[in-house]
């Protein structure tokens, strides 16, 4: 993919890797043993027998669900700041919307891509921020959490509005099967150029 003519907002995206304990948040309100039998069905993860942790058996991707698009999903990104570095972007993003801080850069992707906006969602964007946007041009970094879950908070550092309303560990597929359509394309290139980093042994905890 390459950079649209058109204006296009330069923003960072953000994978990061853990292969850590999960956590899954009881995001159906169903009985907690129905919720774990769920994520079972849908392959999020498997029960450590005797241990009360769903744990991840490969590297596994963060995502978070939008407060504004119930059911949507999608890594953390966020704009760069004028005169700013990209890699500084994307750590500055991932702490302001994630709070986490416990992360090391892995990989830069060698290409910028880009996406435009339906319609609606580019009236919506340019009444709220009154610009003029047709898309994002997305430079994309892979960060490796290397901290607790703990550390995971979605109200960021305190200094930015809170994005998200739920996290989960996912597998590539889901990542790309949670996201609004207009940026799926986007996110089986990044997929693609960061597959090769995207293995790991099982995880003992």
């Amino acid at each position: 993919m390459s950079i649209s003519r058109s204006p296009s907002k330069k923003t960072v995206g953000i994978l990061t890797v853990g292969a850590v304990p999960i956590i899954f948040p009881n995001i159906s309100g169903e009985p907690p043993s129905r919720e774990r039998e769920r994520f079972s069905e849908m392959g999020f993860g498997k029960k450590r027998e005797g241990k009360g942790l769903w744990e991840s058996q490969e590297d596994e991707i963060f995502a978070a669900s939008r407060l504004d698009i119930p059911g949507a999903w999608q890594m953390p990104q966020g704009g760069v700041d004028e005169g700013e570095d990209p890699r500084n972007a994307a750590i500055r993003e991932l702490r302001e919307e994630t709070g986490v801080t416990s992360a090391e850069v892995l990989k830069e992707a060698p290409y910028w891509l880009t996406y435009d906006f339906p319609p609606k969602v580019r009236e919506k964007l340019n009444s709220q921020w009154g610009s003029d946007w047709k898309g994002q041009a997305q430079k994309w970094f892979l960060l490796r959490f290397t901290g607790k879950e703990e550390e995971i908070n979605l109200l960021g550092d305190g200094t930015e509005k809170a994005e998200f309303g739920e996290w989960s560990w996912m597998s590539p597929d889901q990542v790309v099967e949670l996201a609004v359509d207009f940026k799926k394309p986007v996110y089986e290139e990044v997929l693609k150029a960061f597959s090769p980093y995207l293995q790991s042994d099982s995880v003992e905890v």
